[in-house]
């Protein structure tokens, strides 16, 4: 996957959010499914993701 992100700082912004984003999801507990499964599960569901978006709020 091919990403428009490639000027200035934006390629280090973009880099820390994504290892901030799965860090969560390693850490979340709620759901009992990898990764993968929790991002798509966060894409289909807006439950899903509210749960992603509380734990970046209380990190």
């Amino acid at each position: 996957m091919e990403r428009a992100i490639r000027t200035g700082s934006a390629p280090k912004v973009d880099a820390a959010f994504r290892r901030l984003s799965r860090n969560i999801l390693q850490q979340d507990t709620s759901p009992k499914a990898g990764i993968r499964g929790k991002r798509l599960c966060a894409g289909r569901d807006e439950a899903g993701l509210d749960v992603i978006g509380q734990a970046f709020q209380t990190a």
